[in-house]
């Protein structure tokens, strides 16, 4: 006695799926990440399940996906690193007429330029009140931070110690400037 049965295996192919290389962004940027050559299954670490993703990290995060299809499966990870870069401008924003005022800039790594067109991290004017002066740094990736002053001129004509005073030799009075 004989029986005989026939069974069709099919081989899929295997799946690759490429990520890419990881990236660096700045802050506050977003940017699509997957694979859309790879057809199947997509599971992120976000929860997300399509080929290609938008993400907009606040820091340094790993993003990582398993697609399926049928039996075979694939996984990849990709880092997307965030620059933080800051600017920030220190100087004294009231100014007597006809003085002039240094403003200094410091923060992370890269090139300074001020509204006035220099390139240093700090410059001398003769400053406007109510002129906004501003720098912004960008660094060797092209991120960028801003940051400004705005100057008050300083009104001495708006300065009194109040009414004259007499007092006796010895004595002793409090002024209050208003």
């Amino acid at each position: 006695c004989t029986s005989i049965d026939n069974i069709n295996i099919n081989v899929g192919n295997n799946i690759t799926l490429e990520l890419g290389n990881d990236i660096t962004i700045c802050a506050g940027e977003e940017v699509n990440i997957g694979d859309a050559t790879v057809s199947g299954d997509f599971d992120w670490n976000t929860g997300q399940t399509s080929s290609e993703i938008t993400v907009s990290p606040s820091s340094t995060t790993t993003y990582s996906a398993t697609v399926s299809s049928g039996n075979c499966e694939a996984e990849d990870e990709i880092t997307i690193t965030v620059e933080e870069i800051n600017v920030t401008i220190q100087a004294d924003d009231i100014f007597c007429e006809g003085e002039e005022a240094t403003l200094n800039a410091s923060g992370t790594s890269g090139t300074y330029r001020w509204s006035t067109g220099v390139t240093n991290n700090n410059i001398t004017i003769a400053p406007v009140a109510d002129v906004v002066y501003s720098v912004t740094l960008t660094s060797a990736s092209g991120c960028t931070a801003t940051d400004e002053i705005t100057f008050t001129s300083f009104d001495n004509s708006s300065v009194t110690l109040g009414q004259d005073l007499e007092i006796c030799a010895g004595g002793s009075v409090t002024l209050e400037l208003s």
